[in-house]
């Protein structure tokens, strides 16, 4: 959300950041030159926090007396929305980043189902990330009037020329670890779970390995784990042509080095590393699942797969034989980021939903 609030201040408005964790947040209203809010919150459920957690959101509202309140997440929707209905705040704007009971089952799935359902209650508008997300929430109940994908998806875009392919890191990254230009690299970012696809990407890299030479390279931390994913991961980590990096603050270096995303996942709200790969050049694999059908126009920027390891295998073998496909989807895949995924582009759209 930095650049919208960077926007907003620069159209002269007055904005606050309401968020837990004083040292982050005093940064982050340094950089946009926002007022700093406050307000400690638990992810998990816990009734006298999240009371707590309502009292001071009240009190940051009485204070400043906001027009418009833009909140996200479940749970901030919750206490947020909760705090801005009985502050009478006009404009409640539920900006929802994904929809995490998608990958849940039972219990839980039908009890963030409700979550989603009160969070959109109690708002006056409900804006997604993609409009997949927004078909979603229709399916399950919310009128059309309400909710609204601004723009193509996303966030905030993408700063193409950021992430633009650096052909002397290519280089230099596939020469330290002794790579012929003729070995494909594919490349995964982001948290090593199991809803973001890693069991269904180490089984299915056993048969991708095999059609000629090729590495599979991993960033990004642990979250959460199964038995099953631990022995998989176990399993690739014993082999010599997968790599796992850990957390990675600068991703431009090993994107310019790969040849094609893979990214798995079960669910998105938007596939930002997607549009950033794009931006790069890169050609993705991916499942056909809500965010990534946004992120990814199927034979055209990269290739979808039915949600199975073999659909997956088969479609990362395609792009991993193939040179001159990854080269023509890459090239479209970059050229639509900068024709449609620019940041002030994404940004302009998000914020006109504040005076709609």
């Amino acid at each position: 959300m930095r650049p919208h609030a960077v926007e907003l201040v620069r159209r002269h408005l007055s904005v606050g950041a309401m968020a837990a964790g004083r040292e982050e947040l005093e940064k982050f209203a340094r950089a946009t030159n926002t007022i700093p809010l406050e307000l400690a919150m638990s992810r998990q459920v816990s009734l006298l926090r999240d009371i707590a957690a309502l009292y001071r959101a009240v009190r940051h509202l009485r204070h400043h007396r906001p027009r418009i309140v833009n909140y996200g997440t479940p749970k901030a929707a919750v206490v947020v929305g909760v705090a801005a209905f009985i502050c009478r705040v006009p404009v409640r704007i539920y900006t929802v980043h994904g929809l995490r009971y998608e990958t849940a089952t039972g219990f839980r799935r039908w009890l963030l189902v409700k979550i989603e359902v009160l969070a959109c209650s109690l708002s006056t508008k409900v804006v997604t990330v993609s409009r997949s997300v927004a078909d979603e929430l229709i399916a399950q109940g919310q009128t059309s009037q309400k909710v609204k994908s601004p723009g193509p998806g996303s966030i905030s875009g993408v700063d193409a020329d950021k992430y633009a392919r650096d052909e002397n890191a290519r280089r230099d990254l596939r020469a330290k670890y002794r790579l012929e230009e003729t070995c494909v690299v594919s490349i995964f970012i982001g948290r090593i779970a199991q809803d973001k696809g890693m069991l269904d990407l180490a089984n299915a890299w056993a048969s991708v390995s095999e059609v000629g030479p090729s590495q599979l390279w991993i960033l990004g931390r642990m979250d959460g784990s199964s038995r099953a994913l631990e022995a998989a991961l176990d399993a690739l980590k014993e082999r010599t042509d997968v790599h796992f990096f850990g957390h990675v603050d600068d991703i431009v270096p090993f994107l310019s080095a790969a040849d094609m995303l893979i990214h798995p996942s079960h669910r998105e709200g938007f596939g930002n590393v997607i549009i950033e790969a794009a931006a790069a050049g890169l050609p993705a694999v991916t499942y056909r699942v809500t965010g990534c059908k946004d992120a990814v126009e199927d034979g055209v920027t990269g290739i979808m797969a039915r949600q199975s390891v073999d659909q997956l295998a088969s479609a990362w073998q395609t792009l991993s034989l193939d040179h001159r496909l990854r080269k023509r989807l890459g090239k479209q895949a970059s050229d639509r980021v900068r024709s449609t995924f620019d940041t002030p582009t994404v940004v302009s759209a998000h914020l006109r939903e504040y005076r709609a």
